[in-house]
């Protein structure tokens, strides 16, 4: 791999290293796709820098049109693959065009966060070819090592030149990199993998038996740890959530809210538990004529998450299941 990394504090870190490096505030732009990670517009706006948005198209692939039009006048344009919170990967041809395009005026980061459950759609060997080309990784997906922030950028030394000017000078603490470097071993990287296909296996059987609920309109295709579902009868199930003892996190004034609950058990009969749980909790929040009184019209869709630690470093094991609804 001819291109050169940097350990930063998680991937926020590294959006945000990305845009103060390369975009003039109150002046330069950056391009999102929405529905995509909030932190690219968040980490813009904090300081000035206008973020350009043009939406993904109905099957969650980019609106290549749109986007090339508008790159000439854009710093930055931020892809997530697979993406968040669709869960799908972006068709690298698309990357590969819009890489062509922006070789004189662009630089295309594309955050792959979720990279471990679909390996095989990595762009980074892209970056010897296209040295406008970033990418973006983390320990906290896969290897499920969120809690101790620690993300890489990969880019071309001509990139990594500028970066290095504005990166703290000691940015990661010695625990960190020492958990992060466990992780990074051949043992940590066997593990990760291992765990990664179970969650796969459990993805899937998930949405077999998810999909077979009356109120399920759509399960999409998934190459993450997480299932992205499209329900029939309802907008909003935040209070009734509530109601039932699952804390949430209101984003209204975004395209998602993100609804999470976690337990301690690692084993798949744990997450037939979990399933009836949830089964339980969406039929009598969409069906209860007590719940539609609360203003639910629509159609919402809901994002559930599975997440498993890594055992080795974090000493600790964790899954998680978590809603995402939006107005898709």
């Amino acid at each position: 791999m001819n291109c050169e990394a940097v350990a930063v504090r998680g991937a926020d870190e590294a959006i945000d290293l990305l845009i103060r490096t390369f975009c003039q505030p109150g002046a330069d732009k950056i391009m999102i796709c929405p529905p995509t990670y909030a932190m690219y517009e968040f980490c813009a706006d904090s300081i000035a820098v206008e973020p350009v948005k043009v939406p993904l198209l109905e099957d969650f692939q980019l609106d290549m049109a749109a986007i090339v039009e508008q790159l000439p006048e854009t710093k930055i344009l931020f892809l997530c693959s697979p993406n968040n919170p669709t869960g799908n990967v972006i068709n690298q041809v698309d990357i590969i065009s819009l890489l062509e395009a922006s070789k004189e005026s662009t630089l295309v980061v594309v955050d792959e966060a979720y990279i471990e459950f679909a390996p095989e759609t990595s762009v980074v060997s892209l970056i010897e070819q296209y040295p406008n080309l970033v990418v973006i990784r983390t320990l906290s997906k896969a290897f499920g090592l969120a809690a101790i922030r620690c993300g890489f950028l990969l880019a071309d030394s001509s990139v990594m030149e500028y970066i290095s000017r504005l990166i703290a000078p000691y940015p990661i603490a010695d625990p960190i990199a020492e958990i992060a470097l466990r992780a990074l071993e051949s043992d940590g990287v066997t593990q990760m993998r291992s765990q990664s296909d179970e969650l796969i296996s459990t993805r899937e059987w998930f949405i077999e038996e998810v999909q077979k609920l009356a109120i399920v309109e759509k399960v999409y295709m998934s190459a993450t740890n997480f299932v992205l579902i499209r329900f029939t009868g309802a907008d909003c199930i935040y209070t009734y959530l509530l109601s039932k003892g699952i804390v949430t996190r209101n984003q209204a004034h975004e395209l998602h809210w993100r609804i999470v609950s976690e337990y301690r058990s690692v084993q798949k009969k744990q997450y037939a538990r979990n399933l009836k749980c949830v089964k339980r909790i969406l039929l009598e929040g969409f069906c209860n004529e007590e719940n539609y009184q609360l203003g639910m019209l629509g159609n919402c869709t809901c994002c559930c998450h599975l997440r498993k630690c890594a055992g080795s470093a974090a000493e600790t094991s964790t899954t998680g299941i978590g809603l995402y609804l939006s107005s898709f």
